[in-house]
């Protein structure tokens, strides 16, 4: 009986029912932990028998799931024609493409002018196609039994290309244990996406997740930038620094069967230690540099840098 009124509800009535009592909490966690599993997404895509592999490279490997497959996590809704999509730091790939080869799927094209999602960038100055300093280095789909799964591979860590995206509703991403989603408030409450990226070839971008039910919003309305409860607070005199899995993230620990919440919250992860900040100087955009150095085997994306450089090197000989 639980299940079937838990199941009618949409993300932020779930969490909202969760808080309303202990026993309320104790029903939304165990729902969480039962249905918010990347089994359910991963069928199409991974046979049950190759799962293992593909959990122990998704580990090994670190790369991150988002795009369509992330945002169906969240929401529960399936998007039936949606790809994979995986995302890389291109010196990690090469176990990854191999062993996608290994199970069957064959490379379809190793191109960017073909997709609508990764062209939209190539016309914004300072974009991921930029010849003396990309974001992408290539894009590779492979193809099994009608379904496409896309490896992209990232000059430096995905998040710099996650927060890229043209709308914030497709900022969600899932690792080896735990679902991130960084604007919840906006993207499962109020429907919004906040327009940050823009040029005619985004257009098509934006026209999807339209279809899907989101409007767009090209700017941060006064309200929202000055409540400390929206995804889109902005302090009034510096930059408000933003990390992964902080208060405003939406954070489901153990995404896989057979992981608990209790057996992941607090793991350790390199993606925890990247953090942005969202300002509107004239239009919305996400601000942050990239950290990389040779002690470190991932790089980062970071924000107001001194304390979490700190941080970073401090936790070097356990980023490898």
């Amino acid at each position: 009986m639980h299940d079937e009124l838990l199941s009618c509800m949409g993300p932020v009535d779930l969490l909202r029912y969760g808080r309303s009592s202990r026993e309320h909490q104790r029903l939304v966690k165990d729902f969480i932990q039962r249905e918010f599993v990347l089994e359910k997404l991963l069928g199409s895509f991974i046979t049950e028998q190759e799962l293992p592999y593909f959990r122990k490279i998704h580990q090994g490997s670190q790369f991150l799931i988002s795009g369509s497959t992330a945002l169906q996590f969240f929401t529960q809704i399936r998007y039936p024609d949606s790809d994979l999509d995986l995302y890389i730091e291109d010196g990690r790939s090469h176990a990854l493409l191999l062993w996608l080869e290994s199970i069957g799927y064959i490379e379809k094209r190793r191109t960017i002018a073909d997709d609508f999602e990764w062209n939209a960038y190539a016309e914004v100055p300072g974009g991921p196609y930029e010849d003396d300093d990309p974001v992408i280095l290539k894009v590779v789909t492979y193809e099994r039994n009608g379904r496409q799964v896309q490896v992209i591979c990232t000059a430096n860590t995905p998040l710099q290309l996650i927060l890229d995206f043209p709308l914030t509703c497709v900022m969600n991403f899932i690792t080896a244990t735990t679902a991130y989603s960084l604007y919840p408030w906006a993207t499962f409450e109020k429907k919004l996406a906040l327009e940050t990226r823009r040029g005619k070839q985004c257009e098509a971008f934006k026209a999807k997740y339209v279809a899907r039910g989101w409007t767009v919003v090209k700017s941060i309305n006064k309200d929202d930038e000055a409540s400390n409860r929206s995804d889109f607070f902005m302090h009034q005199e510096e930059g408000y620094t933003r990390y992964v899995g902080d208060r405003l993230c939406w954070v489901v620990d153990g995404v896989y069967r057979g992981q608990t919440e209790n057996s992941v919250k607090g793991a350790y992860h390199p993606v925890n230690f990247n953090s942005w900040s969202l300002v509107q100087p004239s239009k919305p955009y996400h601000e942050f540099e990239i950290f990389r150095c040779d002690e470190l085997a991932l790089s980062y994306v970071i924000y107001g840098g001194h304390r979490l450089l700190s941080l970073l090197r401090y936790i070097s000989g356990n980023a490898r």
